[in-house]
């Protein structure tokens, strides 16, 4: 079977599901390298002029996505409205440390075969209206890298804000994409 690109057919590949795992599960160090780094003052310092939120929201809001998305597997059926929005990983790194070896480590038991999932969606906010969207696995964790990688990147911005840009990790919040175009033609960063 092919994938029809704009007029163009592409042969249909076999996905490696363990590549996007370990891409995500490549996020998730990053950011444990970073709380690992930070003091929870700056964890939890929301009075950026940049931003009302503290790097901790971030964060949480971030792994509670991985949470939605793990939760979902049990029933195929992937719901990131119902988020847990725990506000103990936004008050620490430790606890928020915690969560997400978990969350990573539940990366490691996903099926090895890329598998359909339906996500529950609403534009409107309106949970009662919500419409159930065909995706798979492997798409999800596509979801989850860009989401992922869009607030780190606002957390960089964040630590900039702070005075605390030495603590990130290197790349952090740029996109696999942007860092090889970068590389190919010496843009600076």
């Amino acid at each position: 079977m092919a994938v029809q690109r704009g007029a163009q057919a592409l042969p249909e590949t076999s996905l490696d599901l363990q590549i996007l795992v370990q891409d995500n599960k490549q996020l998730l160090s990053q950011l444990d390298a970073l709380l690992c780094a930070l003091d929870d003052s700056h964890y939890t310092n929301n009075e950026s002029a940049l931003f009302d939120s503290a790097l901790g929201l971030h964060v949480r809001h971030m792994l509670d996505h991985y949470d939605c998305f793990i939760r979902g597997l049990a029933d195929k059926c992937i719901d990131y409205d119902s988020r847990e929005r725990d506000v103990r990983v936004e008050a620490g790194t430790d606890f928020a440390r915690e969560r997400l070896r978990r969350l990573s480590n539940a990366l490691d038991q996903l099926p090895r075969e890329n598998q359909a999932v339906t996500v529950l969606q609403s534009s409107s906010g309106d949970t009662a209206n919500r419409q159930p969207l065909a995706s798979s696995l492997a798409r999800e964790l596509v979801f989850l890298h860009s989401h992922s990688i869009h607030h780190q990147a606002s957390i960089s911005s964040l630590l900039r804000a702070l005075g605390a840009s030495e603590l990130e990790p290197v790349d952090f919040g740029i996109a696999p994409a942007t860092c090889q175009h970068q590389e190919a033609t010496g843009c600076a960063r």
